[in-house]
């Protein structure tokens, strides 16, 4: 299996969620099994951000346990995206992903929104950059402005 195959494997969950919003039948829970399944045990996790919000961050809560700082280990790894999924409702993704490779590196460019903690989150272009190594994903950085995420967290939950 040649690594564009393994890492739309690893994202059949999001090409899923863009075929059901096509189609217009309702969403499907989301299995992360076969992501998870193809993470190297020495994995990394990371999901750059530079923003600092007035006063500061604190690591131990949301947005700021999975966003900013890299996360090592399949442990880690899915303890980090479950957190980071917790919140996330209405999820949809805008159009078909887009795969480029070259040698170890797959790029993976999509768009999604959701509803973080009951606050929608405008449309956000990404790129889902995965390093392989023997058939696993030894690293997936994932490349967003997350504005729109890190905003969900200071408004009033509206459930």
């Amino acid at each position: 299996m040649d690594n564009i195959e393994i890492v739309r494997r690893a994202c059949a969950h999001l090409q899923r969620r863009y075929e059901e919003r096509v189609k217009g039948i309702p969403y499907t829970p989301i299995d992360f099994r076969p992501l998870y399944d193809l993470l190297d045990e020495d994995v990394v996790f990371e999901v750059p951000c530079t923003y600092v919000p007035e006063g500061g961050v604190d690591e131990r809560t949301p947005p700021f346990n999975v966003v900013g700082k890299e996360h090592k280990g399949k442990r880690a790894f899915i303890e980090a995206f479950e957190n980071d999924q917790s919140d996330n409702e209405n999820w949809e993704v805008r159009k078909p992903l887009e795969y480029f490779a070259n040698g170890d590196r797959v790029v993976v460019l999509h768009s999604e929104r959701y509803e973080q903690a009951g606050v929608p989150v405008p449309w956000s272009e990404s790129a889902m950059v995965f390093d392989l190594k023997d058939g696993k994903i030894v690293r997936y950085t994932h490349i967003a402005d997350m504005s729109g995420h890190i905003a969900a967290y200071n408004e009033p939950v509206k459930k």
